[in-house]
């Protein structure tokens, strides 16, 4: 529908010679289009799922992206000793490096999602098949790994496009995005990552978290406290 909108004002503007406003209406789609790949919660190409669903009782979702790692290890003990499910989506080839941690997630009762195979810096220029492989080959090594299926995917960087939207409904995986993002990978004070995940705390958040930040281990405690203290249960994603 935009593109379609898009195509409309520029042609018009073309046939009167209006190059000014062929301009504008240019960088204004390219703006648009820009935001809507990096902004997973304005569902520009597909339809992520960035929220819990309803319930009776206040809900949030922790999620950790980008594991298994070494570190991961020290948040399953923190979640384990405070009786939290979590979700945590992993790389392919860290599940296949460290197969032993990603075991351990389902065995404490974690949910396990897609995070790719790779995780290339630049996976989100791929075009649709090699997009499918990535996918793919993650969902493959989950489940030799740790002899488990996954429907659940998130998009690295939260970045989406049309060859990804593309790739997703030939893998059959579904899209889980967020509502709350820590910014833990760029935090280095304690305080101040405790205090922006205190302020944006409500129900139904689904929380982006690393499970490879030594910060967020540091947090974590300290934030599980203060969600249960407002009466908030821990769910992971369905």
């Amino acid at each position: 529908m935009c593109s379609a909108v898009f195509i409309a004002l520029c042609a018009a503007a073309m046939f009167t010679q209006q190059w000014l406003l062929l301009g504008i209406f240019t960088a204004v789609y390219v703006g648009i289009f820009m935001t809507g790949c990096a902004r997973i919660g304005w569902n520009f190409f597909f339809t992520s799922q960035n929220e819990l669903p309803s319930s009776t009782i206040p809900s949030i979702a922790l999620t950790f992206d980008d594991g298994p790692t070494p570190h991961s290890a020290v948040i399953l003990d923190i979640l384990k000793q405070h009786d939290v499910k979590a979700t945590f989506f992993l790389i392919g080839q860290r599940v296949e490096a460290l197969p032993q941690i990603a075991r351990q997630m389902i065995a404490q009762g974690h949910a396990i999602g897609n995070h790719s195979h790779t995780h290339h810096h630049f996976i989100n220029t791929k075009r649709t098949a090699d997009l499918v492989n990535e996918l793919t080959q993650c969902n493959q090594r989950i489940l030799q790994h740790t002899q488990h299926q996954t429907t659940l995917f998130r998009p690295p960087h939260g970045v989406t496009t049309q060859h990804l939207a593309l790739a997703l409904k030939r893998t059959h995986l579904r899209s889980i995005g967020w509502s709350i993002r820590s910014f833990d990978t760029a935090s280095t004070d304690d305080e101040a990552l405790f205090r922006r995940l205190a302020k944006q705390l409500q129900d139904r958040a689904i929380i982006l978290m690393h499970d490879h930040c030594p910060i967020t281990a540091r947090v974590l405690p300290r934030f599980i406290a203060h969600a249960r203290q407002l009466g908030y249960q821990f769910v992971t994603i369905a």
